[in-house]
């Protein structure tokens, strides 16, 4: 006879772990959801790292994985990303945008469709600087590819744009989705 089992959810069990206190487990099991994009993983990853809880407390590393959750929506994010911000010098905090922007342009090379509004959002809001003209090319290569809320993002960035700006991003989106088989890269059975 066969026995049925059930492999446990990993999510599932690295609560658990919180509850009873194994943190180093509970890191463990997030950190491993965390890169595969979960963003709850990402969100409960930042907080214990914020706390030392698992590994030593790290400010500026427990904000990379906040900002990720932000920009994949949880919405106690915001509020973390924004306390952690407040922790790190300017240096460490310069320097967790720039690892976020790395690990968003990773997963648009592995051609993952919901990383695609993350990275507009990331260059229109999260950027101490916005980057507009990317955030407005990735829109439109996002309508291109029907991801939902994309036309929302391009209109809106759109009109915080100069005629110059809106010809150069397009010509930019119109070169990338063709030399990059963009339709094919972000085929919809990708994320």
């Amino acid at each position: 006879m066969a026995q049925n089992t059930v492999k446990p959810d990993p999510f599932d069990a690295a609560v658990k772990a919180v509850k009873a206190e194994n943190f180093t487990y509970a890191y463990d099991l997030f950190e491993t959801l965390a890169q595969d994009e979960n963003p709850d993983a990402q969100f409960n990853l930042a907080v214990l790292l914020k706390k030392g809880q698992g590994r030593p407390q790290h400010f500026a590393k427990a904000l990379e994985w906040a900002l990720l959750a932000q920009l994949g929506g949880v919405s106690q994010a915001k509020a973390l990303s924004d306390e952690l911000s407040g922790l790190v010098t300017q240096k460490s905090y310069e320097a967790c945008i720039a690892n976020v922007d790395t690990m968003l342009k990773e997963q648009l090379a592995k051609g993952n469709r919901r990383t695609i509004l993350q990275y507009i959002v990331f260059n229109q809001t999260i950027i101490p600087e916005p980057n507009l003209e990317a955030a407005y090319l990735w829109a439109l290569i996002g309508s291109a590819l029907g991801i939902p809320n994309a036309n929302l993002l391009r209109d809106t960035v759109f009109n915080e744009l100069d005629s110059e700006t809106i010809e150069t991003a397009q010509e930019n989106a119109r070169t990338l989705f063709e030399e990059q088989d963009m339709a094919t890269l972000f085929s919809s059975s990708k994320g």
